[in-house]
């Protein structure tokens, strides 16, 4: 709910913050994001539903307080995360005025953000800070905290009835902010690819043949200019994930959901289309970290499903060194996987290196759509 207002609330934390935060938690970027927009919604709804003008009043005697204090408190989130006593003392007048169960509320936000309990509750109390701050800077009237939120909520279109509870995303003209960034992101990581690549001098390219019969069948392959528009799924755990409608996420919610499905744990590979690698290395770009996050989500929901990961080079190189590095990439990915607790037992690994080219490696379009991860589903 306030969707809108809790990301406008957001941009106070900046992405620096954000990624500063991460680093000290130790957890992915993308699942600091996603807890702290829990996080607000919930610190929000708390403060709306309250109809006690004594908590109101104190909420706001309180914020005051806060802010004329710590006047740069926001511009600095990392020192207050990395400080138990700031945290302790600045939520607190918050957590006894309104009666917050703060084990329930935070256990419930690392399960499903899959970050360590101590961060979510870190990242809980900063929020409440983030939010104090948020009302003092704007102003918000006591008698008019509803309709501070609700005058700027656009009126949705009318839920559509759509199969396997896909919640459509409002319709509008042209290309949403998410998917512009979307591809704006991938394209500047394509172009550093092709940059970096391409300066690299005394590099040799080994072709590998395409031998039709030695491919790895039914394999599916996105095309990234044509994943559709962002919908929110939502998940048998009641989670909701946003995913590209024609994605690579959706085509492994269809196979698993898929009972008939007669190529179970034969060979049905799914390339994954928002997974991509530093040049020459197996560490991914941040970016990648959505659709991981979105794969580990998949995989909590369904407990019985098991995959396997496949690492992929394209023909430049050594094809030993190629087929390493492949198998370095498909590990960190597991790696990731395991980190966001899906249990290892459940993912195996294997790097193919330059083998099995979904196109011939004649330019380095071709070739960068050859650096992939696939995954095998094993229901």
């Amino acid at each position: 709910m306030y969707s809108k207002q809790i990301q406008i609330l957001k941009r106070s934390v900046s992405n620096y913050n954000i990624n500063e935060s991460s680093k000290y938690l130790d957890e992915f970027e993308n699942s600091v994001s996603k807890a702290i927009d829990l996080s607000l919604e919930i610190i929000v709804k708390k403060i709306i539903d309250t109809t006690d003008s004594f908590k109101i009043d104190l909420f706001y005697k309180d914020a005051y307080k806060i802010r004329n204090t710590h006047e740069n408190i926001i511009q600095n989130i990392p020192a207050v995360l990395t400080n138990d006593t700031s945290l302790d003392e600045l939520s607190e007048n918050f957590e006894l005025n309104f009666s917050l169960d703060l084990n329930t509320i935070t256990e419930s936000i690392a399960q499903k953000t899959f970050i360590k309990l101590d961060s979510a509750e870190r990242i809980f109390k900063m929020s409440i800070i983030v939010v104090i701050c948020y009302f003092v800077e704007q102003k918000i009237d006591k008698a008019h905290i509803k309709s501070h939120f609700e005058d700027e909520v656009t009126e949705k279109e009318p839920e559509q009835d759509i199969q396997e509870k896909e919640i459509e995303e409002t319709a509008k003209p042209g290309l949403s902010k998410k998917m512009v960034f979307a591809i704006a992101a991938i394209l500047l990581v394509g172009l550093s690819l092709f940059f970096m690549t391409g300066s690299r001098q005394g590099t040799t390219a080994t072709e590998t043949t395409i031998d039709a019969e030695k491919q790895p069948q039914n394999i599916e392959f996105k095309d990234i200019n044509k994943l559709g528009d962002y919908i929110d799924y939502m998940l048998p755990s009641d989670d909701i994930i946003t995913i590209p409608e024609k994605g690579s996420e959706k085509a492994i919610l269809d196979f698993i959901l898929d009972n008939s499905n007669s190529l179970n744990g034969s060979g049905y590979w799914i390339v994954l289309d928002r997974i991509h690698f530093k040049d020459r290395a197996p560490s991914y770009f941040i970016d990648s970290e959505e659709q991981i996050t979105n794969i580990a989500l998949i995989l909590s929901s369904f407990p019985k499903t098991k995959i396997e990961i496949a690492g992929y080079t394209d023909n430049l190189g050594n094809p030993k060194s190629n087929e390493t590095l492949s198998l370095k990439r498909a590990n960190s990915i597991k790696d990731a996987l395991v980190k966001l607790k899906i249990s290892e037992d459940r993912i195996s690994t294997k790097g193919y290196g330059q083998e099995f080219p979904l196109f011939k490696n004649d330019n380095e379009t071709n070739r960068k759509e050859n650096r992939r991860i696939a995954v095998k589903i094993i229901k």
